[in-house]
């Protein structure tokens, strides 16, 4: 996180700085215990498929070695901003009111998921880890503003 921040930083205001700083105090606490497995790393629902003979998942050119509930994490980005994971022929169809209970659900039938502690800053965390990577490469406002807004949230 903290190479990904440096090579973005100048994006940000210093008062941004600040509060993205401060976060990194957090890290340690939150992402401390982890369990890791090798997980699809590309969870979303282009890459489920469902027919009569069962639940399948697909497009596994992402997977890697990482703590489990990373797994889920474009899951739970899912609830806020569901367009960004599908493709062009399926955005059609989505509908915000299908994800808004999906991190509810997850927690509810994967027991593993919920036995892992802060896992809502956890969440957090990858998702301001998904987008300052992305920032990186694209100096664009809406993930700069992402960054600011997860870690001002996860400081509350």
């Amino acid at each position: 996180m903290q190479d990904y921040y440096k090579k973005t930083k100048k994006y940000f205001s210093t008062k941004e700085q600040e509060t993205i700083e401060q976060s990194f105090a957090q890290y340690d606490k939150y992402l401390k215990d982890n369990k890791f497995a090798l997980i699809h790393n590309d969870l979303h629902f282009d890459n489920i498929i469902k027919n009569d003979t069962g639940l399948y998942l697909i497009d596994f050119n992402d997977a890697m070695i990482a703590p489990i509930d990373y797994e889920f994490r474009l899951l739970f980005r899912c609830k806020n901003e569901p367009w960004k994971w599908a493709n062009s022929e399926m955005d059609l169809f989505q509908k915000p009111e299908d994800y808004k209970n999906i991190d509810t659900y997850i927690k509810k039938y994967y027991k593993e998921f919920t036995d892992i502690k802060y896992i809502d800053e956890r969440m957090i965390i990858y998702s301001i880890l998904d987008d300052i990577r992305l920032l990186t490469r694209f100096n664009n406002n809406e993930l700069k503003e992402n960054v600011v807004n997860y870690t001002k949230k996860l400081l509350n």
